[in-house]
Formats: C-alpha cells, sequence, structure tokens
C-alpha cells in the first residue's frame, strides 16, 4: 500500500460521505461495495476506467478525486476559534459569505 493510494481512499471516502452515498449506491456503476471498501483503506488499486466510474457516481469531475489534503488532520476547534477572534469584522463578515457559497 502506497501513501497514494491511501490518500485517494481517504478522498474518495472524504467525498463519498459527504454525499451522503452509502457504498452500496456504487453498485449501479459497476463498483461492488466490498472493492470500494478496499480502495478507500488504500489496500487496492483503481484503474482509469474505475477513477471514472467513482467520479460519475458522486457526480463531480474526475480531478476532484485527486484534490488531496495537505495535512491528514483536520484543524481543532481552537486553532480555527483562534484564526477567527483574529479577524476584523469585515473579514469575517467576507469568511460568511465564503462559507455560504460552499454550502
Amino acid at each position: 500500500m502506497t501513501k497514494l493510494q491511501v490518500q485517494f481512499g481517504k478522498r474518495i471516502k472524504m467525498l463519498r460521505e459527504s454525499k451522503g452515498l452509502r457504498q452500496d449506491a456504487f453498485v449501479k456503476f459497476g463498483i461492488n461495495p466490498s472493492y470500494l471498501s478496499a480502495l478507500e483503506r488504500g489496500q487496492k488499486n483503481a484503474t482509469l476506467e474505475i477513477v471514472e466510474r467513482i467520479a460519475e457516481a458522486m457526480g463531480v469531475d474526475v480531478f476532484q478525486l485527486f484534490f488531496f489534503e495537505s495535512s491528514s488532520e483536520l484543524p481543532t476547534k481552537a486553532e480555527v476559534n483562534r484564526v477567527i477572534t483574529s479577524l476584523d469584522s469585515k473579514k469575517i463578515r467576507r469568511l460568511l459569505d465564503l462559507l455560504k457559497i460552499l454550502e
């Protein structure tokens, strides 16, 4: 198992869960849930055909499957709070506007 396999698997799982999809939803795209599970754990390699099917199943462009987090850990609430409390009111408004766009 390579670092790329693990990153790719984590990305697939994160996107799938963020879209509220279960692994069995991929069956109609020709992807077995146990195979998808192994991909998400970084235990299997995906062919380009499978990558394309996964993107189609999730309704995303293929390139979006390869936007890996630079760090495997999300920031803590304390880190986020520290950044937000350091912003002036204008920047907080801009941040809220951006978050609304991302919803």
